[in-house]
């Protein structure tokens, strides 16, 4: 098997592609100054006195605002009432809106290299496509609590968008085998095999999870056989392994692949076609980063759909083989291009999410302790109404050894007291580090656009899903004989 080559060019000059580059600038720009809120752990913010070091112009105007207030702002753009932020906030608020990759699926926009002939923005083609497919396979979907049976209401959504989302994709590059990488136990897969009748092979490195979606599969099965005389779509293919930088830069995966596809998926040789698509439903970490280079490096992968998450398993560094970011050589050749575990970590969550004000009163009190222990291990609690910060302690410290359990003097007093009537400002504070966030994402995200860029592969970035449900709601897309 032909490898694809290795070689980057780094020509594009469409003008999405310049822009993308000045905006990563403008974004490191932002992060020399605003970095630190970022990079701070919110648990650290009584003791570490993470709120004097914001602007003192700042401080003294969010210490009157509300935290709804503040929120609102930040995600709507609201006036706040009776107040006049800074002009240093207001133009930083101003300046993110600007830098950051629009979050919102209901615009339906698409960030797309302007030489991308093949993928097409316009939604109602999609829909089209969608009406194709219910015409034609309208008696499989009365069985639509079948799909959802065992799926999380979240995941369903998930399933929903992204399978018709790849659907499209595989219509449109002409390419029906489809291979799910970390397919856990095959849900999506199962979609996309008999609602839109695609060729599916699952890879997933958990035995057990392998096994589990074979299981579901039977069951499935059994139960369409029971509804109807004849089956649409095909059982999909599962196999168990590890995807690996260095094991499959070469044809070993393609070729098994491409095994799997004549043995268990054709019926007819003429018109058979070793062509394959890749797509992830949010790869933990480095392994969507290993699906782009594998990606690039197999001719027959036409094309690529990928919604990743967990940035802050990424592997970061100098060593350009194996690390998840910097991926693009843009970005690579930045002489400061590093993203704290902080930084990432906090971009995975969405904006509208609020921190445990609870949970930095009770560091506090430990790193005042003085036992050695900062960012320890405490229980989980789950927190009820009207429950006081005492108990609060006592519960969440009670898997611990007894000499770090906490007694009342260390819990009620003034000290204590102060931080919690202090909580408003905690919720501000990750406010801030929510609002700064996204930058961080679209690095990530732009990251990767331009390495597929540098390998003349011309990718889109879209956003699928609604954040407030999924928040890690970008897909990046790409198909292979689009050239640059």
């Amino acid at each position: 098997m032909m490898m694809a080559s290795d070689q980057v060019n780094n020509t594009c000059k469409c003008l999405v592609c310049l822009g993308i580059k000045k905006t990563i600038n403008d974004i490191y720009s932002v992060l020399k100054i605003y970095g630190w809120i970022l990079d701070s752990y919110i648990i650290d913010f009584y003791h570490g006195k993470l709120w004097s070091k914001l602007p003192n112009s700042w401080t003294k105007i969010l210490d009157d605002i509300s935290p709804e207030e503040f929120g609102s702002w930040i995600i709507n753009d609201f006036k706040i009432k009776n107040h006049v932020l800074p002009l240093s906030l207001l133009s930083l608020g101003k300046l993110l809106k600007l830098l950051t990759i629009n979050r919102d699926e209901k615009t339906n926009t698409a960030i797309s290299c302007s030489n991308n002939k093949k993928i097409i923005n316009n939604k109602l083609n999609c829909n089209d496509y969608e009406k194709y497919i219910i015409d034609n396979n309208n008696k499989i979907l009365k069985l639509k609590n079948l799909f959802n049976k065992n799926v999380k209401e979240k995941k369903r959504y998930e399933i929903e968008n992204f399978s018709k989302y790849c659907s499209y994709i595989s219509y449109v590059s002409n390419c029906n085998a489809i291979i799910d990488i970390g397919a856990g136990i095959g849900h999506l897969s199962r979609k996309l095999s008999y609602k839109y009748n695609k060729k599916m092979i699952c890879i997933e490195k958990e035995k057990s999870l392998s096994d589990s979606a074979q299981k579901y599969d039977d069951n499935f099965i059994n139960i369409l056989k029971k509804s109807f005389k004849k089956i649409c779509g095909q059982r999909p293919y599962h196999y168990c392994t590890k995807i690996v930088d260095e094991s499959y830069e070469g044809s070993e995966l393609s070729d098994k692949f491409n095994d799997i596809l004549i043995k268990n998926f054709l019926f007819n040789e003429d018109e058979y076609t070793n062509e394959f698509g890749l797509i992830g439903l949010h790869p933990c970490g480095d392994l969507a980063v290993r699906l782009l280079k594998f990606f690039i490096k197999q001719n027959n992968a036409k094309f690529i759909c990928v919604v990743g998450c967990c940035y802050m398993k990424l592997t970061t560094g100098k060593n350009e083989a194996k690390i998840g970011y910097p991926l693009s050589k843009f970005v690579r050749d930045k002489s400061d291009n590093s993203l704290s575990y902080e930084a990432l970590e906090v971009a995975c969550h969405a904006v509208e999410n609020y921190c445990d004000k609870l949970k930095n009163s009770l560091e506090d009190i430990y790193v005042r302790k003085g036992d050695g222990i900062k960012h320890g291990y405490i229980g989980s609690v789950k927190v009820k109404n009207q429950m006081s910060f005492n108990e609060y302690c006592k519960l969440a410290t009670m898997p611990l050894e007894k000499e770090r359990q906490l007694t009342e003097d260390e819990i009620d007093n003034k000290i204590v007291n102060k931080n919690i009537n202090e909580w408003k400002k905690v919720v501000i504070f990750e406010g801030l580090r929510m609002m700064l966030a996204p930058l961080v994402e679209t690095l990530v995200l732009f990251d990767r656009f331009l390495f597929l860029s540098e390998h003349n592969i011309a990718p889109q970035l879209k956003a699928i899903f609604d954040p407030r449900i999924s928040s890690r709601n970008f897909v990046i897309t790409a198909i292979k004989n689009t050239k640059i």
